[in-house]
């Protein structure tokens, strides 16, 4: 997926993992993501609910990435199709997941959560997610009416 990498610091300091745990519940709202949505200008995998990140700007008129602070207008916001598979991929009571870099993903297990309290570390990747569509972050858009003007425009779905 897009924005796969890490960021600065030295080279000597530098982790590489072909994993990358996402979390399926968006930060705002601490339920599970609906439409999983970012900035175009965002650099992380991580996504947030659109409709609650919407609704929360409207209200507050807080227009913040709310995982990495960048400013966002409607027409910055795309929904992410990779994120939307492994929404459907995975049941509707998991919370966490990891993600290769191959896009393969699986669900991540709490030990209090998981079966006979342990933890499932290593457990089978579940599927790539590689044809994911059937979002369109125009359609999307058009469903929140009173977001700002800017909320026309922008289409093309990041990754």
């Amino acid at each position: 997926p897009k924005g796969w990498g890490g960021g600065g610091g030295d080279d000597d300091d530098l982790i590489v993992s072909d994993e990358l745990e996402l979390s399926l519940r968006c930060p705002l709202s601490m339920l599970r993501i609906k439409d999983p949505c970012r900035g175009k200008a965002c650099k992380h995998v991580q996504c947030f609910d659109l409709t609650t990140f919407l609704e929360f700007a409207k209200r507050h008129f807080n227009w913040l990435c709310p995982l990495c602070s960048t400013p966002l207008e409607a027409s910055d916001l795309r929904v992410d199709p990779f994120f939307a598979g492994v929404l459907r991929g995975l049941g509707a009571d998991e919370d966490r997941c990891m993600v290769t870099s191959a896009g393969e993903f699986r669900a991540v297990h709490d030990k209090m959560k998981g079966e006979h309290g342990a933890s499932v570390p290593g457990g089978p990747l579940k599927r790539r997610a590689e044809s994911c569509g059937g979002l369109d972050d125009e359609i999307l858009l058009k469903k929140h009416q009173n977001a700002p003007p800017a909320a026309a425009g922008g289409s093309g779905m990041c990754v």
